[in-house]
Parts: structure tokens; sequence; C-alpha cells
């Protein structure tokens, strides 16, 4: 019988069939079992068990193998094991290590998960140039790297360093003079020089201190001074001379300045907000704070201001001024809840236009409600704790002077602490703003707010209360990134009169103080930030009480951490707040890991019903925690516990969770 293909059975009447093929089939079918029987179902099952079985192994056998080498063949990060160096007699090893990218895996480091202990040969050859860097610096003008080495221990998935260095000698500065300058003082040209007889040789400085002057001549005017160097060795002595000369040549004016990238905004309001101007002094200066300004407009997210071209005859600069544009238009819907229990729901909608008709005017619509879930459920009333309208407008420039104009009309609800009615208020507010420095601003805000009499209860005979104000205020902000400050300064002095010669229902002065400042310690994402702030109200003349919003309250997540909303409080307190406020408030704010990190903390506060009740050694709360932060774009989202320190007898809570957004200061 010929031998058959596995498989390959032939089917009767099949042309080309062979008889011996024939006679195996029909023997074949003859001891099949019944397609309907119960062997044949177990027999089916069976084969389709081998089947699967088959498949499983030849991927297995075939796909397994594949993987284990494509994992075989993957590049594993190698742990820098030991730095070791050869030649340094003047540097130990841990001030070269410092001046490294890689570092010693140590078990802190593993622990950890530290990324520089992973070897990376592009960054070891950085490092090379580093420690020749340093040893520039240090006045080995003539160090060098004789060899170096990485040794692999594959087995071990570590690497060992190995760095050759010839010191040579120690160099330092011998006579330092300065020739060509006629048009500006000796004392200012001297004062941009740090190079001094007798210090390191450090010839990298010698190339800073040249730019040095030349910016201090681009700053007066200069704009095609040139400074040059010489540096001369004495080897006798182991110094270096060195000898500045400066091509001063003419001052310049600026000519015309061309500006692109402006789509949305008019030119004339970039040069508006520009001091430099056609026929103005070129100065270097000037140009970065044009930058400056601009940027902090808010207009644009890129400004650069360079030469478009120089006239050497009329010895004018011309100007480029190149913009990147922002989106002009904000929108924001906001859900959201917090641990305070009176407001544990809020809602919160935005709309607003930084640059109507491209002349930089602000236009915003804000609607902000917040309700008590409790009162919801228990009691049906779906009626807001408080909430807010308010249309506001501010225009950039008052008749082309650099003074900032604008106001807004709010109407706004509110249900006291201790009370079961509205307060209902609604007014309009007036600003004059005015920039006394690059960081600095003075303002007066008028205002005029009506209040529902019912809340207020304190006008006999009138359905409404009328308050007349003036506020007067100062506020200094040189922080980078207000949502996520790395260091400067935050202070704000307001001082606000109502009544008077200016009428109303109430006369009252109210005075607020608050002074923050920001220290980066070493790494920007951590920063230490201090607080204090202060607040004072009080009655004069026909008036013995102030509006109720115009009180003081304490407690929550934005200002003593571990009480709730409005919970502290000197006894004889009303329940809607006092007319004297204290805050301090002291965190550290580090990073974790991502865009994640915590901020231990140490809060203190305290609210008295009277100026005269104040007593900040006795009375002052403390509470002490931490929280964890997710940082977003617009500041961080925030939840933590504070435990109280100091708490009242009566107070049986020993701490609290809180939950907020932004930051507290």
């Amino acid at each position: 019988m010929r031998a058959r293909p596995f498989g390959a059975l032939s089917r009767p009447g099949h042309r080309g069939e062979e008889p011996e093929q024939m006679q195996d089939h029909d023997l074949l079918a003859e001891a099949q079992p019944h397609p309907q029987s119960r062997r044949c179902r177990r027999l089916r099952r069976g084969g389709m068990y081998l089947r699967v079985l088959w498949v499983a192994l030849c991927f297995f056998w075939g796909a397994v193998p594949g993987v284990f080498a494509a994992l075989q063949s993957e590049d594993v990060p190698l742990a820098v094991r030991s730095i070791r160096f050869r030649g340094n007699h003047s540097l130990s090893d841990h001030e070269i290590k410092g001046a490294m990218q890689l570092a010693e895996a140590t078990f802190g480091k593993r622990l950890i998960g530290s990324k520089r202990i992973e070897y990376d040969p592009i960054k070891f050859q950085l490092d090379l140039r580093n420690i020749r860097y340093l040893y520039q610096k240090k006045g080995f003008v003539r160090a060098e790297i004789t060899g170096f080495a990485a040794l692999i221990d594959s087995t071990a998935g570590e690497v060992d360093l190995r760095v050759d260095i010839a010191e040579g000698d120690r160099y330092h500065f011998g006579e330092v003079g300065v020739t060509g300058f006629e048009k500006v003082d000796s004392t200012v040209v001297f004062g941009a020089i740090d190079v001094r007889p007798g210090a390191d040789a450090d010839l990298h400085r010698v190339q800073q201190n040249a730019r040095a002057i030349r910016d201090l001549y681009l700053d007066e005017g200069f704009a095609r001074a040139r400074v040059d160097f010489d540096t001369v060795i004495q080897e006798e002595d182991l110094s270096v001379d060195v000898q500045f000369r400066i091509l001063e040549g003419e001052r310049y004016t600026i000519g015309w300045i061309e500006i692109n990238g402006n789509l949305v905004t008019r030119s004339d309001v970039i040069l508006r907000e520009m001091r430099l101007g056609p026929g103005s002094d070129y100065r270097l200066s000037s140009i970065r704070r044009d930058e400056r300004e601009l940027y902090n407009t808010g207009l644009f997210s890129g400004v650069k201001i360079s030469e478009a071209a120089v006239d050497t005859v009329e010895r004018r600069v011309h100007l480029r001024v190149d913009l990147i544009e922002r989106s002009p238009r904000w929108v924001v819907l906001a859900i959201g809840s917090s641990t305070n229990q009176r407001e544990d729901f809020r809602l919160s909608a935005e709309w607003g236009h930084k640059n109507l008709f491209g002349g930089a005017r602000l236009l915003s619509i804000r609607l902000q409600s917040s309700w008590q879930t409790e009162r919801v459920w228990n009691d049906g009333r779906y009626d807001p704790i408080s909430s807010r309208f308010e249309v506001s407008y501010l225009q950039p420039w008052l008749w082309g002077m650099p003074i900032r104009t604008g106001g807004s009309l709010f109407a706004a609800q509110e249900i006291p602490l201790g009370r079961e009615e509205h307060l209902s208020t609604w007014g309009l507010t007036a600003r004059l703003l005015y920039d006394i420095g690059d960081d600095a601003e003075v303002y007066v805000e008028p205002k005029l707010q009506w209040a529902n009499e019912s809340a207020q209860g304190l006008i006999s005979g009138r359905e409404v209360s009328q308050t007349k104000s003036v506020t007067l205020a100062y506020r200094l902000d040189s922080r980078a990134n207000i949502f996520a400050p790395g260091g400067g300064t935050w202070a704000a002095a307001a001082i606000t009169g109502a009544g008077g010669v200016l009428g109303g229902d109430f006369e009252f002065w109210k005075m607020t103080g608050s002074y923050a400042r920001y220290l980066a310690l070493g790494n920007p994402n951590c920063v230490a930030a201090a607080r204090v702030a202060f607040g004072g109200a009080h009655p004069f003349g026909r008036s013995d009480r102030i509006p109720l919003d115009q009180v003081f309250a304490a407690g929550g997540a934005a200002s003593v951490r571990g009480y709730l909303e409005g919970a502290v409080a000197v006894p004889g307190t009303p329940d809607e707040g006092g007319r004297a406020r204290l805050l301090c408030n002291l965190e550290l704010r580090l990073p974790l890991i991502s865009y994640f990190g915590f901020a231990p903390f140490l809060d203190g506060g305290q609210v008295w019903p009277f100026l005269d009740h104040m007593d900040p050694v006795r009375d002052l709360r403390w509470t002490a925690g931490t929280e964890i932060r997710y940082q977003t774009p617009i500041g961080p989202l925030r939840v933590g516990y504070g435990t109280k320190l100091n708490r009242a007898a009566w107070d049986q809570d020993t701490g609290a969770w809180f939950f907020g957004f932004g930051q507290v200061f």
C-alpha cells in the first residue's frame, strides 16, 4: 500500500482514486462510531483538547524562547558601585564627586530609588568635563584628565569608575588692568570686575567679567561696545596677569520698533506697555524690563525683544518684538466638596476675556454657590448657604497714563453663623490702581453696598441698610509663580473707612495686614513658607456695630488647619465672627513623587470679639500636622489632618481632617 500524507484522506468517487485508497477509506469509515453516539462526542472533545494542547506547546517552544532572547538583549541599567580618583592631591574625593552628575549607589540612594545611581556613558563624559572645569576654577589652569575607565561587572550589574587626574600647579591672579574707558566712570567699570590679585586664577571668571563689562556698556547706550582680554602666565611665581581692553564706540538711541506675532492685540497697546520708544536711549536693562512688563500683562506666553538692525550713521538701534499670544478667553466650571461642615458642596462657574477688542481690557463674570448637604437631606432645604454673582471690568490705562481703572457689580447671599435668615447684599465697587514699581502697587476702592434689614437687625423702620466705604491699600508681590511660589515676598496692607462724611447707616474703620515670605531650600521644589496676618475693626460715631460681612473668622483649611470652619474664637465671640483676628502659619513644602508632595505645617490663630480683648500670648490656638498635595497648573489640591496642640478644656476634638484647593498663603 502506498504511503499517504497525514490528513490527506480521499473521498469516494474522487477522480483518480486508487483502489487501495478506496479500500482504506471504507475500512476507516466502518471503524468510526456513529456521529450521535456518546463515544463519538468524547472522541471529538478529546481531539479538540489535543489540538489546543499542540498549539500551546508550539507557542511555548516557539514564542517563549524569543521572549527570553529579547529580555536578554535588552539593556539593563547598571548601578555605579564605586568612583575612584588617582592623582588628586589638592582636591578631595568628596569635593570632586560633588561636581559630578553620577553618584555611587549607596544603600540610602537605592532605598529611595534615586535616578542618579544608574550609569550613563554620556553623563560620565560630561562629568569628566565637569571635573576639569572644577580644577580650572580652583586655579589649576593646566589640569587634565589623563585617563578614565568604566569597569563593568555584568554578573552583579554594576560598574566601577576610575579617573586619572594630572593636577599641575595652582596659579593665582597677578596684575589686573583695564584700558580704553573714557566715557564711563572708572569706579563703575571696576565695580563690574571681581577678579582680584592673589585669588585663584579662574580664567572662566575672567571671561564672565568681560561679559559683565560689555553689559555695563550696553546699559549705558554703547550698542557696539567691545571688550577683549589678554591673560599672561608667569611661570616663575605661578601667577596670571589679566588685561581688559575696552572699545567703547558711541552711544545709540532707539529707532523704529517692529512687532510680530500679535494676532489679536493691537500694536499701539503693545507699544503703550513698553517704556522704550523711538528716540529713547538704548539700554539693555530697559529692554529686559520691557520684556517682563509685556509678559506680566498675561496676554503673551512668549516675549523676545532683539536687535532688528543697526544704523551706524545715525547711531540708532532698531528693535524687533516677537510675541506668542495666549488665548484671551477662559471658561471655568468647578464642582467640589470640602470638610467645612457648613459648606460641604460647592459649585462655581466663570467666564472671562482678558483682551477685549484687542485693548488688554478685562471682563469677567463669576457665579459661586455652596450648600450644606445635611440641610438638603434632613430638612429638604435646597437654598444655598452662600452664593455670589459678580461682573468685573478692568481698563489698563486711564487718559494715557499707566493707571488701571475698573469696577464690579455684585449680588451675594449668605446665612451667617448662628442665624437662619439670609443676609443678602448687593452693590458696586470702583477701583483705581497705580504701579509704584515692578512688584508693588497702591489702589483706592470706593464701595457702595446695600443689605437686607432682616439679617442685620440694626436699622429700625427700614427694609435695607446702606454702607458707604473707601479702602486705601498697598500690595507687594515679588513671587515668580503665584500658584507655586519658589521664593519672594507677598505683603499687603489696607485700611477701610465707612460712614462719616461718606454717609450711610454704618460708621466704622477696618484695618488688615499680611506678610508672607517664601524661601527655596536649594531645590526650587523645596520651599519654606511663613505668614503673619492681622485684622481689626471698630465702630465709631453713632454706630455701635459693624456689618456682618466685615467681621473676622478663623479655622478650616485656609487658616488654622485642624479646627472646623469658624471654630477658632474666644468665649463671648458672636457666632458670626469677631472684630479682631491674628493668624500665624509656617509650613515646609516638599516634593514626594511626580506631581505629588507633602507639607508639614504649624498653624496658630485666634478671633476676639473686641480689639481690647486681644491677648495673643494666652489665647492663641496652635495646631500641627501634615497635608498631601497634588500640584495642578493653578494651585495644589490638598488633603491632610491637623492636631490641636493646646485645645481649650471644653474642646473634646483632638483634631480634624481638611480638604482644600490652592495655597493657604
